[in-house]
């Protein structure tokens, strides 16, 4: 369908590395399908270009400091705060997990 083929035109297969987002259910190894956004909401999961690479993580928007950071879905991680090099590229949309594409929790 037209939709569809829009959907994956704006969008991103990436390979997870690392533990950081395994309460969300998004493990490592797991694949993940990014869809290309300029807009986001607090709590949707994003790919996030940072000073030192690319991360997937929670988009968190608040009232009260840090107000704007990144936040892992692993307590053993940190929250990353938002600086000039933060740029958000996409919001995750689904996660592949035995052969079946899941929606994110």
């Amino acid at each position: 369908s037209v939709i569809f083929s829009m959907v994956l035109a704006s969008s991103s297969l990436l390979k997870i590395s690392g533990d950081s987002m395994i309460n969300a259910g998004i493990d490592d190894g797991d694949v993940v399908l990014v869809q290309s956004k300029k807009e986001f909401v607090s709590g949707d999961i994003v790919l996030a270009h940072i000073e030192n690479g690319s991360t997937i993580k929670r988009f968190i928007s608040d009232d009260k400091p840090p107000y704007v950071y990144l936040k892992p879905e692993n307590p053993n991680h940190k929250n990353i705060p938002f600086t000039d090099e933060t740029h958000l590229a996409g919001k995750v949309i689904s996660v592949l997990k035995n052969g079946y594409w899941e929606p994110i929790k």
